[in-house]
């Protein structure tokens, strides 16, 4: 019998080396070509394409699909009425083929979903996609769809399209017990919205196009997560709007305000598309309001708003129709760049230059939006009006896509020297590499040339005066290359200098790639205001600011906010975390917990677990600490300080709340 098992396992060892060798490279060549195929059929190039077999995006043309025509399983959702879409027709002066008729998603929201629906152009062309919809998700996750069309999706970008959840955050902040401002929480905000269909990562400042034949066309929108109504469907072509010069020609110059000034904090936006953007403390003294010790949440965090595609809304009233500049006071939280921002008035982008608003000081400036240097005036009507600022990462994308690019053609390389070297480097041996790959040294050229151009292309567009962190890592990764190109029989041996290392062309450009198109942007004042208005100087005076830090510093030793101190009606916890952790906590426990419970809890800075052996020998322990590690209550043992929680009568009830 184990002569019987040590053949049979014999056999099975030796099957895979009796199999041709072309069978396993035919299937790595057919996965390679398939992985090929997924990258490349992308928006940029699939656009391209278009475009050269000479499809239009400029064909007039303005269809709408109601959704009494959508076609779906009855298991796929439902059509209501819904009175509120009909009055956001209305007031939108949106065409009215609904009677007010709506498609509601199943909420089953672990389930695919779709509708179709056909539309008949003209002619065959470039157009965009748009929908009406009414968020109803009720986590912080977004709405994601696919849209076919005529059966397929016509290249990646279509099968991940975001929609926004929009979120208010509440303006009035609740307060911990040491005064400080407590970040409030996000509500969703419930409203009608048009949205053209656009790639999820925002690198296009405008719709999407598709592509479709003249006639009969089926437009598929699959749901793959969120869970919204849908109104009505809109077929249009590109839009192009007019420029700034054709834009100001339509008012009159009289029109244009002089004194008027109007004032509003950054951080009491109206409403928000991304849940994570938040409000955080400055400690310049001219942002309002402030305190000397207290933390005022005071300015809108950049660090939470520098994602292309993020936007923020405000509500202004106007007091008078006329032409207003607008001022951010602001700064860019990012050394020597420039970013770019697209403005919407109620909605819409006014004029083409609007789309590309730029910031570029590090420091705080009140920043009036200009171009070439010239400031923008926007025309306003008396009454509301909602002003939206959308972070624009579209200037870099080239840059982007030609470092995305190089770097995966880097490690496509980078592969193939190891499959004929080997995962081992070996220093001591020499390698006629061009025999194998005669174009090694062309290629590394040529992926330093497009290195190269993209941080000329870099330089250009951020108008940097100094080589930050981007510039300086393109810089490096464009020698590296060439260098490695100048001895291409050196490569294997310096094969980390490429791909794997911390120091690789690869791993650099990695860094940089996320980097180059963050664009963080901190706000404090927005400011519409006419051209002889007086606006509050952006920083203190040097005898101002020293006044300041002066006043700063002695009030701080009458601050008790990091304090370790008992007292018998508080809950007390040593926490041995970070600052900023424990403030996180504090906050937390006072706007949750306290208000709930009435239990009141002071958290405190732990900064050494060694104190809490003499706080037990001196009887004046916490009530609770955290942070600890994990080998600490043998201390505790070899001290007889421990209890045996079992013998508490509440123990199964307390213990059961809790998760192994």
């Amino acid at each position: 019998m184990k002569k019987i098992i040590i053949l049979v396992l014999s056999t099975c060892l030796l099957i895979p080396f009796l199999i041709p060798t072309t069978h396993a490279s035919l299937f790595e060549e057919s996965f390679e070509a398939s992985f090929d195929s997924i990258i490349a059929n992308n928006y940029r190039d699939v656009l391209e394409v278009w475009r050269n077999e000479g499809l239009r995006d400029d064909i007039e043309f303005e269809g709408i699909i109601s959704p009494s025509s959508f076609s779906f399983a009855s298991n796929q959702g439902e059509l209501i009425l819904d009175e509120s879409y009909l009055s956001y027709l209305q007031n939108n002066h949106l065409p009215e083929s609904s009677n007010g008729e709506v498609f509601k998603f199943n909420d089953a929201e672990d389930v695919i979903q779709s509708l179709k629906a056909t539309i008949d152009v003209p002619e065959a062309g470039l157009y965009k996609i748009g929908i009406d919809y009414l968020s109803l998700t009720t986590s912080i996750g977004n709405i994601e769809l696919e849209v076919k069309i005529n059966g397929a999706s016509p290249y990646y970008e279509a099968t991940q399209i975001i929609i926004p959840t929009f979120w208010t955050t509440s303006s009035v902040f609740n307060q911990d017990r040491y005064g400080n401002d407590i970040m409030p929480k996000a509500e969703q905000k419930y409203m009608w919205s048009k949205y053209d269909f656009r790639d999820a990562s925002r690198l296009y400042e405008q719709a999407i196009l598709f592509k479709l034949d003249a006639g009969l066309n089926e437009i598929e929108i699959i749901r793959r997560s969120g869970y919204f109504k849908l109104g009505q469907i809109y077929v249009t072509n590109y839009e192009q709007y007019i420029n700034y010069e054709s834009y100001l020609k339509q008012y009159n110059e009289s029109l244009k305000v002089k004194n008027l000034l109007i004032e509003n904090e950054g951080e009491k936006l109206s409403y928000k598309n991304d849940v994570s953007i938040r409000y955080t403390t400055d400690r310049n003294p001219r942002n309002t309001p402030y305190a000397l010790i207290e933390s005022r949440l005071n300015v809108l965090d950049g660090a939470t708003f520098s994602d292309s595609g993020q936007a923020i809304y405000y509500e202004i009233e106007i007091n008078e129709s006329g032409l207003y500049l607008m001022t951010l006071k602001s700064k860019v939280t990012k050394d020597h760049t420039r970013i770019f921002h697209t403005v919407t008035i109620d909605g819409k982008v006014p004029f083409k230059e609007a789309e590309r608003v730029y910031f570029t000081s590090s420091g705080w400036e009140n920043k009036t939006l200009v171009y070439d240097e010239e400031p923008l005036w926007f025309y306003l009507e008396k009454g509301v009006h909602t002003i939206g600022f959308e972070v624009n990462s579209a200037p870099y994308r080239e840059i982007y896509y030609r470092i995305n690019d190089v770097m995966r053609e880097v490690n496509t390389i980078a592969i193939d020297i190891k499959k004929l070297t080997g995962n081992q480097i070996d220093e001591n041996r020499d390698w006629d590499i061009i025999d194998y790959m005669p174009e090694l040294s062309n290629d590394l050229n040529r992926f330093g040339d497009l290195i190269k151009q993209s941080y000329e292309e870099y330089k250009s567009i951020s108008k940097a005066s100094k080589d930050a962190e981007i510039g300086s890592g393109l810089k490096a990764a464009y020698g590296w290359l060439y260098d490695l190109a100048s001895n291409p029989n050196d490569v294997p041996k310096n094969i980390n200098r490429l791909t794997g290392t911390t120091s690789s062309v690869l791993q650099r450009l990695g860094l940089i790639l996320p980097l180059i198109i963050d664009s963080p942007l901190t706000i404090d004042k927005i400011y519409i205001h006419g051209s002889d208005a007086w606006l509050p100087q952006a920083n203190p005076g040097f005898f101002e600011n020293i006044w300041y830090e002066i006043k700063r510093f002695f009030a701080s030793f009458f601050s008790n906010q990091y304090g370790i101190q008992k007292n018998r009606d508080e809950l007390t916890i040593w926490v041995n975390r970070s600052r900023q952790y424990v403030n996180l906590m504090q906050q937390m426990a006072d706007d949750e917990f306290t208000s709930e419970t009435g239990i009141k809890v002071n958290i405190s800075i732990m900064p050494n677990e060694d104190k809490l052996i003499l706080a037990t020998a001196s009887n004046s322990q916490p009530d609770l600490a955290m942070g600890v590690a994990g080998w600490r209550p043998y201390d505790f043992a070899i001290r007889n300080a421990l209890v045996d929680l079992k013998t508490f009568d509440d123990f199964m009830e307390v213990s059961s709340r809790f998760k192994p």
